[in-house]
Parts: C-alpha cells; structure tokens; sequence
C-alpha cells in the first residue's frame, strides 16, 4: 500500500487494515513515498539495552575491565603488542577494535597534521544524519487492534505529517505487550533523515510529544486524546555518513555503522568479521582468547 504525500491514500486506507505490498514498482527504485510496514522483525525480550548488559555481564565473567568516559585516549605500537593510554591508565594488547567515528580514527592512527588535513577534508563530503525519536505510552482501546499493523514509513513532504515513520511498538514486539498494562500502547515516532532537520530540533520536550501525538493520529486515522498519554520519551542521536575503511596497521581493526553502514543486516556481518581478524591477531601473537556464547533473539 503505497501512501502519498499529501496524505489522501493514507486517509482513505481502511481502519484495521496493514496495507499490501505494492507489485508494480521495481524493487529499490520506487517503493516511496510511503509504505504499511510489516512485522517480519525481532527483538530481544526487554530490548536492545539487555544485550548490552548480558555483554557487560560476560565479559566481567571472564575477567575483562570496562572502562567509559575515558579521556585522552592514544595508541602506540610496540612491537607485536599495542598500548593504549589514557588520562589515569594504560593497557597492552595484541589487538585493538575501534568503534568510533572516523575523525576519531584518524586522530589515533595518524599525525596530528595529517589528522586534521583529513578532517576537514572529510567534513566537506561527509554529512551526518541527525535523528530523533518521540516515544508515547498511551491508553486507547481503539490501538488494541493496531490499525496501521506494526507500523508505518513516509517520505519527507508529507502535508500534514512531519514523522518519517511511526512504529507501534507494543503490537510489533510481544515482550512490550507483555509488560505494559492491558490497554496500554508504546508508539514511537522517528524524525529527521539525511539533509533533513528533525521538525523536533528546536522543540522543548512537552512540544515534541504534542507533534507525535499529532502525527500519530493523522497516521492511524484516529483521533488521539492528550488526556490518553500517560507518559513521553525522547532521544537524539548522529548517524555518522558512511566512510571509507582506513588502512590500518597490523593489529587494528576498524568497526561501526560509520564503516558497515546502518542496520543490523549491515553492521552485524561487518562486526563479526571484525571479530575474526582480532582472533586472528590474537592467535598470531600467542595470545590466549575467550569465546563467548551467542544470544538467540526473540521475537
């Protein structure tokens, strides 16, 4: 179901219907403006953040030190081995993973003249995206049914939307429904895109939520209720634009959605190969390693 973006079909889509994929338009060249999402997607049970613990977890089990909000951070080489210094402490290792955006690797890889030639080479051809999300956690027994299925995607343009998708979050992930009380829906708004600013840049918190809410019921066809929110969220974040991979020295490994490009399908396949040439600097180098075991997700 293609929706346009002035706002017609969408309007005329029956309540309670998904929407179809749409069989006239070449895959990857036109299936904007807009489309009913589906809901072919997993998540682990509590969300994302529970793999970043279970991580935290494991890795601690195996005797590894975390350490965040480092300052000063540098490498240098020696030898085999690398050493890595910061304000208050150092470490050596036989292999070194950078997951961090590519001014950063520059820096760290390279001279400082050399470093900042490179960036602001860089900054003329690379251009962030800046996003944002409006969470919504709201009563409505009309959402029971999930009018518009797990979701929906727009194009910029819209005439009367400013969201580039609305997820139902509570319908597309079973755990969510779980966990929230019966009645109770999360729907969660995305806002900006590449060289496009968030309509929620320059909004306060309170402003934010009012726009989601909005756009939620031009999106549903529903009239939604202020009264029926019970609470809001928001987070901001950059989508560094995809960079070519440096050439690094033996030892160091460059990883990230800067690098492998966003999306699960692209950064997981490029951090598992990550993976294999830090085990095989390891193993070079005599070094022991640990394995440590899979997380299954579930839907």
């Amino acid at each position: 179901q293609v929706i346009g973006p002035d706002g017609r079909t969408i309007d005329a889509l029956p309540e309670g219907e998904p929407g179809a994929m749409v069989t006239d338009v070449p895959l990857r060249t036109g299936m904007t403006p807009a489309m009913v999402a589906g809901g072919a997607v997993q998540s682990l049970a509590g969300g994302m953040s529970v793999l970043v613990s279970r991580l935290v977890s494991q890795l601690q089990d195996h005797g590894a030190v975390i350490r965040t909000g480092v300052q000063g951070l540098a490498l240098e080489r020696s030898g085999t081995e690398w050493t890595a210094r910061w304000a208050g402490g150092s470490c050596r290792a036989a292999a070194v993973v950078l997951a961090v955006p590519p001014h950063e690797i520059e820096r760290l890889l390279g001279d400082g003249a050399a470093h900042d030639a490179a960036r602001e080479d860089a900054a003329e051809t690379r251009v962030d995206t800046q996003v944002e999300t409006v969470a919504l956690v709201l009563t409505d027994a009309r959402l029971d049914r999930a009018p518009r299925g797990t979701g929906v995607l727009l194009r910029p343009g819209h005439s009367r939307i400013a969201a580039k998708a609305l997820t139902h979050a509570s319908a597309k992930w079973d755990w969510l429904e779980q966990a929230a009380a019966p009645g109770t829906h999360v729907l969660r708004l995305s806002y900006g895109s590449r060289d496009v600013l968030a309509a929620t840049a320059t909004e306060d918190d309170d402003e934010a939520a009012r726009r989601a809410l909005r756009d939620s019921g031009h999106i549903l066809g529903l009239t939604l209720d202020p009264s029926s929110v019970a609470a809001s969220a928001r987070a901001r974040w950059r989508i560094p634009a995809r960079a070519e991979t440096p050439s690094c020295p033996p030892g160091v490994v460059v990883t990230g959605d800067a690098y492998a490009g966003t999306g699960l399908a692209s950064v997981v396949p490029h951090a598992r190969a990550a993976a294999r040439a830090v085990l095989a600097a390891v193993t070079e180098t005599n070094h022991t390693f640990h394995t440590f075991p899979t997380f299954q997700s579930r839907s």
